[in-house]
């Protein structure tokens, strides 16, 4: 285990690439603050895993990273999931006709899926069947806009009502179908199923590297039975508005309570993940693979629940959304049981993959290959950055202005030994804090002097002229779309 791992951006896209590349943000092209655009040319994982035999596959039960999954040269084969799975949880995609309308959120669509629930499929597919290649000729922008029609505004405040009457339906199906279980049922059911099946069309022999992502955690957060049990407390519960935009713009402000609440919710869906994990691994065990396979499990960012001033993830510096889990099983259980307390990052996780499959690494990757047993030197500090660019882009027609210029900051983070530094690059305003000693970020230490302060600010400083430096103003069209079809 690492327990001092980070995230480069807290939020899915950028964090998500640097995970199937190895690179920061400003390297590979996906970040936020000025360019929205994956660079082709920067080499994957499973690309790189190929000459070796390898054969890949990835389950995401977030859709928006489907420009990364369905990429030309990248995973062999994907499924991932439609932005309807994480709400409406008591469908299953194999036992539906879906419509293209079905694939992008609106009042419409939603109609379309539910007439589509009435008239399930008289034969189920199997798990398998919705697992899906890369068009070899398709571009960015259409693979991402098939099949996704305009995304239509929602009324005032039918966010909200829809979320409270989504959360009753979906207690009603969990009290039908598992009336003995009162967590909320799991978002992207289907992953367990499927990676099984997929693995049993292959020889026991044939190495392959499967990417899971699952989404259990993340927000808006349905009502746990045992949390909100009984009616009284789910009115309560519903009072709750979870609505961001409301949040951002100073219209919701979550009382201690509230925060406490949502808190409490957010740890239960982290028992749903450690329950799925297990699934995952029974999975690699019926299979005859789990004794000869490297198994990573970390997260692309954290989540804030008002500690400094926060809501949820996306924007912050603050270590409640950059300090990330980071739990790495070698084959055949090699360093089992050690605790590391060295700075890591997901810039590691794919060094370390590559160099346990013998793969060669590519020039100038910035992270380090981990070992079960040491702890390689790092040359350079762990970097990351912060950004508000999804709340932005999904609200910018709803928020004030005022809100947008505030929400428009950057940030440059770097770590050496327990410090930890934070430029801003509009203002240049600096904040410093040892984690040791301070893991809460309290006491802002820019006034101090020390050799690792200096370093890690000028780490810092370094960071945010390479992101200044890596800006183009580019935005794909279709990844944007895809964010708002996601509520992102």
């Amino acid at each position: 285990m690492y327990a001092r791992a980070a995230t480069v951006a807290p939020w899915t896209l950028p964090a998500h690439a640097t995970l199937f590349t190895g690179r920061y943000p400003w390297e590979h092209g996906v970040m936020g603050d000025g360019q929205l655009r994956f660079d082709a040319s920067v080499p994957t994982v499973p690309a790189l895993l190929r000459p070796q035999g390898y054969t890949s596959l990835a389950l995401s039960a977030n859709g928006t990273l489907v420009p990364f999954l369905a990429q030309e040269g990248a995973f062999d084969a994907y499924r991932s999931a439609e932005w309807w799975e994480k709400t409406f949880r008591w469908l299953r995609p194999e036992e539906l006709d879906l419509s293209p309308r079905t694939r992008s959120r609106g009042g419409r669509s939603t109609m379309s899926l539910l007439v589509s629930a009435v008239a399930r499929r008289h034969s189920p597919r199997l798990p398998t069947d919705l697992i899906q290649t890369p068009h070899p000729t398709a571009t960015l922008f259409q693979r991402l806009s098939s099949g996704l029609p305009e995304v239509r505004p929602i009324v005032p405040g039918a966010d909200s009502i829809s979320w409270v009457a989504i959360d009753g339906l979906n207690r009603i199906a969990r009290g039908i179908g598992f009336p003995d279980d009162p967590r909320p049922l799991p978002a992207a059911p289907w992953i367990e199923g499927t990676l099984e099946a997929w693995l049993a069309r292959r020889p026991a022999d044939q190495p392959f590297h499967c990417f899971i992502n699952l989404l259990d955690a993340h927000e808006k957060y349905l009502s746990d039975g045992e949390v909100v049990p009984g009616l009284a407390a789910w009115l309560r519960f519903i009072r709750i508005s979870q609505n961001q935009r409301r949040w951002l713009q100073g219209e919701w402000s979550p009382s201690d309570e509230e925060f406490r609440l949502l808190r409490e919710l957010y740890e239960r869906t982290i028992r749903i993940l450690d329950r799925r994990l297990g699934a995952i691994m029974d999975v690699l065990r019926r299979t005859g693979r789990w004794e000869n396979t490297l198994f990573v499990v970390t997260s692309d960012h954290g989540q804030a629940f008002g500690e400094h001033g926060e809501l949820f993830h996306e924007r912050s510096p603050y270590q409640p959304l950059l300090h990330v889990p980071l739990w790495v099983r070698w084959p055949r259980g090699d360093g089992g049981g050690r605790t590391v307390r060295d700075a890591v990052s997901l810039v590691d996780v794919a060094p370390t993959m590559l160099a346990a499959a013998g793969a060669d690494l590519p020039p100038g990757l910035p992270g380090v290959a981990l070992d079960p047993y040491t702890t390689p030197p790092r040359s350079t500090p762990v970097l990351g950055m912060a950004d508000g660019f999804p709340c932005i882009l999904h609200y910018r027609h709803t928020l004030s202005a005022a809100v947008v210029e505030r929400l428009q900051h950057s940030y440059a983070v770097a770590y050496v030994g327990g410090v930890k530094a934070v430029v801003g690059l509009r203002g240049g305003e600096t904040q410093c804090f040892d984690l040791d000693s301070d893991p809460n970020e309290q006491h802002n230490l820019a006034g101090a002097v020390s050799p690792d302060i200096e370093a890690a600010f000028q780490a810092a400083r370094t960071v945010a002229h390479r992101i200044e430096a890596a800006r183009g103003g580019t935005v794909d069209p279709a990844l944007e779309e895809r964010l708002d079809s996601w509520g992102y």
